[in-house]
């Protein structure tokens, strides 16, 4: 059981990514307000950082290992997280049912419209999502 607690200890101490490299440290500072945001964002980062390891893995001791180039590790974490997040929200934004969202709040803003003569605004806690009998602009200013 000691053997658990100290694995346990080290890695939330000693080897942890955060507190070691100060990598992956945006979400924990920017998003902390929120208790929702920061577990959304705290999942999302796992998941990078899970999918960033299994990669730079093999490249490690594959490519950087037999050509005696271990002094870029950092810098090849650090790409293939850019390339991860940057891969991650292409496939978000392709499979996420957000924008159908969006389209339907409009046709529904319109409808409204249409139908009572009035300004409709369809509004999240802090934007404006469709506006219809006035321009969004209008509304921003």
């Amino acid at each position: 059981m000691s053997e658990l607690l100290k694995i346990f200890l080290k890695s939330m101490l000693v080897d942890n990514v955060i507190l070691v490299q100060y990598l992956a440290l945006c979400p924990f500072i920017g998003m902390t307000s929120d208790t929702g945001k920061a577990t959304g964002m705290g999942i999302a980062t796992t998941f990078v950082i899970i999918l960033a390891t299994a990669v730079t893995y093999p490249l490690y001791y594959c490519i950087l290992v037999p050509l005696q180039l271990q002094f870029l590790q950092t810098l090849m974490f650090i790409l293939v997280i850019a390339a991860l997040v940057q891969l991650v929200e292409i496939i978000l934004k392709k499979y996420s049912p957000i924008g159908e969202l969006s389209s339907f709040a409009s046709q529904y803003a319109e409808a409204l419209t249409a139908a009572t003569d009035l300004t409709v605004l369809i509004c999240d806690r802090d934007h404006c999502v469709a506006a219809a009998g006035i321009s969004k602009k209008e509304v921003l200013e």
